[in-house]
Formats: C-alpha cells, sequence, structure tokens
C-alpha cells in the first residue's frame, strides 16, 4: 500500500472555509470512482499549511492511475488557482 500526503497553503485574501469546502467536496465526489483508492480524506490546518490531503492507495501502479484520473486533473487545476505553497510526499507500507 502507498501513503498519499499533499499539503496546501491558501493565496491571501482566499476564504478558506468557502475554498476547503470545495475542493473536500469534488475530492469526496470523484474518490469512490478510483480504482485502487481505498481512502481519501482532507483536514484543515497542519504544520503552517492550511489543508492536508491524506489518501491511501493499493499500490504504486493505483497511485499513478489516480494521478491521471481525470476529476483529479481537474480540481488540481482548481486547487492551484488558490494555493500559494504545496508539499507532499508518498509512503509505501
Amino acid at each position: 500500500m502507498v501513503q498519499h500526503i499533499v499539503l496546501w497553503s491558501f493565496k491571501e485574501g482566499v476564504d478558506q472555509d468557502e475554498n476547503f469546502a470545495r475542493i473536500d467536496s469534488i475530492f469526496k465526489d470523484f474518490a469512490p470512482q478510483v480504482p485502487g483508492l481505498q481512502s481519501l480524506n482532507l483536514y484543515r490546518g497542519f504544520q503552517g499549511y492550511d489543508v492536508c490531503l491524506i489518501s491511501i492507495h493499493d499500490d504504486k501502479a493505483a497511485l499513478e492511475a489516480y494521478q491521471t484520473f481525470p476529476a483529479h486533473l481537474e480540481v488540481k487545476k482548481v486547487i492551484s488557482d488558490i494555493r500559494s505553497a504545496r508539499a507532499s510526499c508518498d509512503f509505501e507500507f
């Protein structure tokens, strides 16, 4: 299994509550459709970032499929417009 962690900071002036709810809703809508995605959760505020995403995938191939899943590509566009910083890491276990 692979755990995928992504952290984002919002740009100054961005409504954090509204945008967190927006991206949380998008992820929750498409997550059940992604093969090999076991879980996906978003959290508020983590180590100086505004949003933390933690997802668990069956294996590296499932994570790669998630990265190119059409709905994931769309939410990445939404997030890129409202974020000022991003960090990510993956762990196999």
